[in-house]
């Protein structure tokens, strides 16, 4: 796993977390405790433990008490941080770090969720498509939330918003919210505020090496109360770390 380390992770650690607010109030949602310590340093742990050194925290709400944290518990780990001082969306906050990124293939995630994800799997899939940008898809069969349709040779050929995909029920495929990135990428980004990557980004790209890794694996995120409380049991006994 070691050609990892020269690859930069983007987190992003921004988001409002509304939904979660009756649980952790004015809490950057990524530093809910899970087991008395924040949920992001499970998640940068898992990805040390994958074979990345050098992470970018892009930093929106709450900004500081993520950079505080960091600044004085890194981990052992190269980290950088990118902080907006307006909403700038998914595709701005990457854009925004594009000062920061050092390495010409780079990895990013949601900062509020976590994938048992082999990410070389994902690095190889991607090399071997000498794709553009990768999306991890997954199987899941919410009928709240848009999907995604492949070729067979894994190319992204279209993306439904979920009133659409729940009209077509073979198409069970959604993003993960995990990418790998070609530095090109920020050539197709909007100058827009805020910019999206699902509606800004990726739905420009069709037919332009944008591929989707499909994985079994399944996603735990703590957008909402009940679905945090699902993670404080799983990854609270350990489980899966």
């Amino acid at each position: 796993m070691s050609n990892l380390q020269s690859h930069d992770m983007l987190i992003l650690c921004g988001g409002l977390g509304k939904r979660l607010r009756e649980r952790i109030g004015n809490q950057q949602k990524t530093m809910a405790q899970i087991k008395s310590e924040p949920f992001l340093n499970l998640l940068l742990r898992y990805l040390k433990g994958q074979g990345f050194g050098r992470f970018i925290l892009c930093t929106g709400f709450e900004a500081s008490q993520v950079e505080d944290y960091y600044t004085k518990n890194n981990l052992g780990l190269d980290i950088a941080f990118s902080r907006e001082t307006e909403p700038l969306g998914t595709g701005g906050a990457l854009k925004n770090a594009q000062r920061l990124i050092k390495s010409d293939t780079f990895f990013a995630l949601n900062g509020d969720s976590f994938c048992d994800l082999a990410y070389q799997d994902l690095f190889a899939f991607h090399q071997a498509k000498q794709a553009l940008a990768t999306l991890v898809v997954m199987e899941d069969e919410r009928q709240d939330v848009g999907k995604i349709e492949l070729k067979p040779d894994g190319q992204i050929c279209s993306f439904l918003e979920k009133e659409a995909a729940s009209q077509k029920k073979d198409c069970r495929l959604m993003n993960a919210g995990i990418y790998c990135f070609q530095r090109k990428i920020f050539s197709h980004f909007s100058d827009k505020k805020p910019c999206s990557l699902e509606y800004d980004v990726f739905s420009k790209l069709i037919g332009q090496r944008l591929y989707g890794h499909v994985i079994k694996e399944k996603l735990l995120d703590i957008g909402t109360p009940e679905r945090y409380e699902q993670a404080q049991k799983i990854l609270g006994k350990g489980h899966l770390l």
